[in-house]
């Protein structure tokens, strides 16, 4: 089946948008010319690499970027030819900039229309030109460098090891002429500790009347001004046999090879730089796509032999060309830069991350456990990058779209891996943006749906989609009204009402967790405000902090002049935290804590029993109460292990002088064993499931 006019023309459209994308906002230079060599178009990093504006490169003939007349004909006539032919074209190629300056280009061309016009693409390989020329100048020096220039002689006499040196050797050892020295002299105050012992080696195969191939030896000398020089020699020496064919005297020459070997070590510094340049990316420091493919096989052959799965994730950046636009192409470099570091200090040092060139990037995940692991990852990755990046004195927020593929299952070669990864990427920005694909669709769809519950849940929060429920605390004694616990709820337009365990979790994963816990403290404390304005008794208000409050000074703040704008009086309100969030970062819990402490208001650890907290950070927590979690509630009074937590939790708080609540309550039976065992306060649906403030206003008035 041919596919229809309407399918072509999305298909072109398509093209034609990614093709803008790439055009705009590639950090390689991009040039069109029709067949009289003229510019039809110029991208903004070409105009940027020759220093020109648009205007003055489109419609001039591509002559006034070459040196002379002479090398556009040489070139033309080399390149264009081929090219129209059919032929790629790759060349290093001399251009000058509109200043005059000369530089040199890696162009690359090829038609794209059979009316011959032609796209090139041009990369600055200067630096590389200018490093190959200094390896080239430095190793022609180092092979004309003459190996007996400055040669001492030397004699050792085997009877007394008195070492006789010529005029040459004693300027080579640092030595007053005509000094003679013994072998230890020499061992100890002229040659470097560490190359003592080859000395010595060499000295006894000599003596067992062996050849040596020399040694290359680190020796101190007196630089004339009363200081020690490091140099490095070349010493060889040869065993002199007497008549009676008996050892008496070891002759041998030194040679100074300092300044050959400094030539040699900086020679191989700058090949060692050379090869890094060549696989690593010049702007982020990151592998680029040859170190990539490189390391790719070498992962996939790690995982065939060991039976290993890995991902491959292609990374592409929303929005990046917008950003260039707006605050230039240093700004965009310097974004680029920033977000390389920080997805850096996310991966794993195994992993591999790698930039492709332009906005995109990739990472290989090896040894993957499931795609669950992978999904994890990477909706980690995106809400860790919610963290905006300062570019011009402005703030900017990453967004990415990713494609996923794994291996073996979809490629077992880097080319067909990355390919996968990429489709995948595409249907990720087709998807919206700022999410990730699974190159199979089966493995995409609880991603798709945790992605888009997160965007969702940004949209809920700016438009009041949220509503606070309270759950009522009460005194099982006298069966009174204590107080009620703030619990938030997502009015969905779609789904209805969700309870938190569909999306608290979404929320903690990134900031959003922030501004949720924001409005529910703003929400829940107005209207308990209200309550009491009234003349009504709703007690104490308990609201839950997350761990990122616990860290934040700026909630500390916000919570205080909330207080003071609302005139909430601190003993009507109690925060809880939970034991895990606690246990996180205990001291940091602790200063903050007291903070709250201070302004008069009741601490309670939520969840007591589970978080394996010390005893010691509880003395010193400024906790006035402990909430038994509901977990050693469910099976009282069958349990003989809750029973037992549940009187150790109890019997701890009274010790303390600590008030005590249990959450979770649903049966006559949990409620008879706890009030039997002093825990008379009580949270859980016996007495009352969460309830919108419309009803929980008519519970205050029914039970206080």
């Amino acid at each position: 089946m041919n596919p229809s006019y309407n399918t072509l023309e999305a298909l072109e459209h398509k093209k034609s948008r990614w093709f803008q994308k790439l055009f705009y906002s590639s950090h390689i230079g991009i040039l069109v010319v029709d067949e009289q060599r003229n510019n039809l178009l110029v991208n903004p990093r070409l105009c940027q690499m020759f220093g020109y504006d648009e205007f003055e490169l489109t419609g001039a003939n591509a002559e006034i970027l070459h040196i002379s007349h002479q090398s556009y004909l040489d070139f033309a006539t080399k390149a264009f030819n081929l090219v129209l032919k059919g032929e790629a074209v790759d060349l290093d190629y001399p251009f000058k900039k509109k200043d005059g300056t000369h530089f040199w280009i890696r162009i690359s061309g090829d038609t794209i229309r059979k009316d011959h016009e032609v796209l090139w693409t041009l990369v600055d390989i200067t630096p590389r030109i200018h490093l190959e020329q200094d390896l080239h100048a430095k190793e022609k020096q180092l092979l004309s460098m003459n190996a007996l220039v400055h040669l001492g002689t030397w004699e050792m006499d085997l009877q007394t090891y008195e070492v006789i040196l010529s005029d040459e050797m004693c300027r080579i050892l640092g030595v007053p002429q005509g000094k003679k020295i013994d072998f230890s002299f020499y061992l100890q105050n002229i040659l470097h500790p560490n190359d003592i012992e080859i000395a010595q080696k060499g000295f006894e195969i000599l003596l067992e009347g062996g050849e040596t191939e020399g040694s290359h030896l680190r020796i101190f000398r007196d630089n004339g001004q009363g200081q020690k020089e490091m140099r490095y020699v070349y010493q060889k020496g040869t065993l002199l046999l007497n008549e009676e064919a008996k050892a008496f005297k070891i002759i041998g020459a030194t040679q100074d090879i300092t300044e050959y070997k400094k030539l040699q070590m900086e020679l191989q510094e700058q090949k060692d730089l050379f090869e890094y340049q060549a696989y690593h990316d010049a702007l982020t420091g990151l592998p680029n796509r040859f170190l990539l493919r490189d390391r790719l096989q070498e992962k996939i052959k790690y995982a065939k032999r060991y039976e290993k799965k890995l991902a491959v994730l292609f990374i592409d950046l929303d929005n990046f060309k917008s950003l260039n636009d707006s605050l230039g192409h240093d700004a965009g470099d310097h974004f680029l830069k920033e977000l390389a570091r920080h997805m850096r200090r996310q991966l794993r040092e195994s992993d591999t991350l790698a930039r492709l060139g332009g906005d995109e990037f990739v990472v290989v995940l090896d040894d993957i456990v499931s795609t669950q692991s992978v999904t994890e990852i990477i909706v980690k990755g995106l809400q860790s990058v919610a963290t905006p990046i300062s570019v011009s004195h402005k703030l900017i927020y990453p967004r990415m779209s990713v494609g996923v593929a794994i291996y073996p299952e979809n490629g077992d070669d880097p080319d067909t891996l990355l390919k996968n990864a990429d489709a995948a990427m595409y249907k990720a920005k087709n998807d919206g943006r700022h999410t990730y694909s699974f190159y199979t669709e089966a493995m995409t769809k609880e991603a798709y749906l945790r992605i888009n519950l997160e965007e969702e849940l940004k949209e809920a929060i700016d438009k009041n989609q949220l509503v606070v429920y309270y759950q009522p605390q009460i005194d099982a004694i006298n069966n009174r009204l204590i107080g009620m616990e703030a619990l938030v709820r997502w009015q969905h337009p779609d789904k209805g009402l969700l309870l938190p365990g569909k999306f608290i979790s979404i929320a903690e994963e990134s900031d959003l967790i922030l501004y949720l816990n924001r409005w529910v403290m703003e929400s829940a404390v107005k209207q308990h405000v209200a309550w009491y304005r009234q003349g009504l008794n709703p007690g104490v208000l308990a609201i839950n902090l997350s761990v990122k409050q616990l860290s934040c000074e700026e909630c500390y703040v916000l919570f205080e002049k909330l207080l003071k704008e609302t005139q909430c009086n601190p003993e009507w309100i109690e925060l809880e935290v939970t034991e895990g969030q606690l246990m996180q970062n205990p001291q940091k819990a602790i200063a903050m804590l007291q903070h709250f402490s201070d302004l008069g208001i009741t601490i309670a650890i939520d969840d007591f029993g589970t978080g394996y907290s010390s005893l010691a950070y509880l003395k010193r927590l400024p906790i006035d109460k402990l909430k038994i979690d509901k977990s050693f509630v469910d099976e009282l009074p069958k349990n003989y292990s809750d029973i037992e937590i549940a009187k150790a939790i109890i019997g701890l708080a009274h010790n303390l002088n600590m008030d005590l609540i249990a959450e979770g309550v649903e049966t006559k039976e949990q409620l008879d064993f706890l009030v039997e065992n002093g825990c008379p306060k009580i949270q859980g649906f016996y007495f009352s499931e969460p309830l919108a403030a419309e009803k929980m206003e008519v519970y205050i008035k029914k039970y206080t």
